[in-house]
């Protein structure tokens, strides 16, 4: 049972593993596999595509981000893909998704402007549909430059074809290995603070560079969170202001037991399905 402590197992202590996942409880264990090489500055310029390629950027004009999901509007017709342009620096940057190359998110970052929490931050997205990452692209592709990726590769890559043969291994990991769509990589400013929120599915977290503060809670607590309705462009996320909250609106909030843990480089949390998480 759940007493409240992030256990650290050995990612070779299978039986203990599986006993966690049944239970749906959190634990913790390291990447053996993790080169900081691979993740300094410059490694992962040129793993990016040395400025030559953009990638999606959120933008909020404090330290805060939010999930907003955009209504699906009917195609009536198929639109034609439209290539990624380079980075234009008199383009405005207030919008809530932008692009942007990483050497620019990274010039902007090593900035004062994004030390104060009401100004403009800046999180820089990597989404990565699993079944690109088996597709052959040429070295100038952007796809390509992302298929470098060590983190992608060697921990999150499910190879579809030898599923059986690694059954074992990717049941560490993943419930349902086939019905995995994506894997994403973020890059955070410091402070940056993600709303408290749940997901459907399980997660795996693993930070390689840095550190970041996860607060936890249980299902149990789900509503004591106040999330959005199941409708609402922000659904499973809180409505309460975690900074200053109003207990005689969302009075449930303050019976939260939540558990805090810092994940440093190397460091991989296992999250159960509907596990509320804060992310600082």
């Amino acid at each position: 049972t759940y007493d409240g402590h992030i256990a650290r197992v050995s990612i070779k202590d299978f039986k203990l593993i599986q006993q966690y996942k049944a239970a749906g409880i959190p634990f913790l264990y390291s990447d053996v596999s993790y080169d900081a090489n691979q993740w300094t500055n410059e490694a992962l310029s040129h793993t990016l595509g040395d400025g030559s390629f953009t990638f999606p950027v959120m933008t909020s004009h404090s330290n805060e981000f939010l999930y907003k999901k955009k209504p699906q509007k009917k195609k009536l017709y198929k639109k034609k893909r439209r290539k990624r342009q380079p980075f234009n620096q008199e383009e405005e940057e207030d919008d809530e998704k932008i692009e942007m190359t990483f050497d620019r998110w990274l010039q902007i970052t090593n900035t004062s402007e994004t030390q104060c929490i009401y100004c403009p931050h800046y999180y820089f997205i990597l989404s990565i549909p699993i079944k690109h990452l088996t597709l052959p692209f040429s070295p100038n592709h952007y796809q390509y430059k992302l298929s470098q990726l060590t983190f992608l590769l060697s921990n999150f890559q499910l190879q579809r074809g030898e599923e059986k043969e690694n059954k074992m291994k990717n049941k560490l990991f993943y419930a349902h290995p086939s019905q995995v769509r994506a894997v994403n990589c973020r890059f955070a400013q410091p402070a940056i603070f993600s709303t408290p929120h749940m997901d459907f599915g399980q997660n795996t977290i693993a930070v390689y560079r840095g550190s970041k503060r996860y607060i936890i809670w249980p299902p149990q607590y789900c509503q004591h969170i106040y999330p959005f309705p199941k409708n609402h462009i922000s659904a499973r996320h809180s409505q309460v202001n975690w900074t200053s909250p109003d207990l005689n609106k969302h009075p449930l909030f303050q019976e939260i037991h939540a558990t805090q843990i810092v994940l440093t480089a190397g460091d991989i949390l296992h999250l159960p399905s509907y596990w509320g998480h804060a992310v600082i």
